[in-house]
């Protein structure tokens, strides 16, 4: 009975305020389609901006950060660019190199730095569309209408397709954060780029491990649009592009 009195005051609450509170807007599953679940999905406009420009985003972290460990990194070229320096019969100090690849490579993570930042901006904005975008886009009522529709034992080998699928999302978006938080902290520390302390590489270890976990979801999330797309959910690219019809 407490329990229910609260809930009836939550919802209240909710209701009457300017801005429902968050958890009603992202936990109400009052509107969930029990139809059945499928990947043809509408999607707003706001969270179609936000899936290619973090696709481009990211495509270009991820370019900058190739670009500083395989082409610009300090320790690869110093010995290239000494050894050049010397065939050209001049006499280069080994710290006046350095210091010269330290320049390349400090530009080269500053621009990856920047777009960083502009991730962060974009993990903000998606968090912002799912609270203001309709009920039925949702992801929370998305996953609520799987676990429903796997409670009542309908459509049981779909839905848990789409509630894995769909919690394999929920993972990328922690992954996301983890970058961001990481990324956001090293920049502000971006001294210790060379110098590295403890705080310093923990935080480096995490940002890398997450990346690497990323790149894995990417590459399942792409076999998965080309298997969908060849199979029975053709279209769902065109999807993310024009809005796609919500499944009924």
């Amino acid at each position: 009975m407490c329990m229910e009195i609260s809930l009836l005051l939550f919802n209240l609450c909710a209701l009457d305020s300017p801005v429902p509170a968050l958890p009603y807007i992202l936990f109400n599953f009052k509107t969930t389609n029990m139809n059945g679940v499928s990947f043809r999905e509408q999607h707003s406009r706001a969270i179609r901006f936000w899936h290619w420009a973090t696709v481009f985003v990211l495509s270009f972290i991820l370019l900058t950060a190739f670009t500083a460990k395989f082409f610009t990194n300090p320790y690869q070229n110093h010995p290239i660019i000494f050894d050049a320096l010397v065939k050209q019969g001049l006499k280069p100090s080994g710290e006046g190199v350095h210091q010269v690849t330290n320049v390349l490579t400090v530009k080269v993570w500053k621009v990856h730095t920047y777009f960083g930042y502009i991730l962060a901006g974009l993990l903000a904005f998606r968090f912002l569309a799912e609270i203001f975008q309709p009920v039925n886009q949702r992801i929370a009522v998305r996953i609520g209408n799987a676990v429903r529709l796997l409670q009542a034992k309908k459509e049981v080998k779909s839905s848990r397709h789409y509630l894995i699928v769909k919690l394999i999302y929920l993972i990328a978006y922690t992954l996301l954060a983890v970058i961001c938080f990481t990324g956001v902290w090293m920049g502000l520390h971006s001294e210790q780029l060379f110098n590295e302390t403890a705080n310093y590489h923990q935080m480096k270890e995490y940002h890398e491990t997450a990346v690497n976990l990323l790149l894995i979801f990417m590459l399942i999330h792409l076999v998965g649009v080309i298997r969908a797309e060849r199979g029975k959910y053709k279209n769902v690219v065109s999807d993310m592009i024009n809005g796609g019809k919500e499944n009924e």
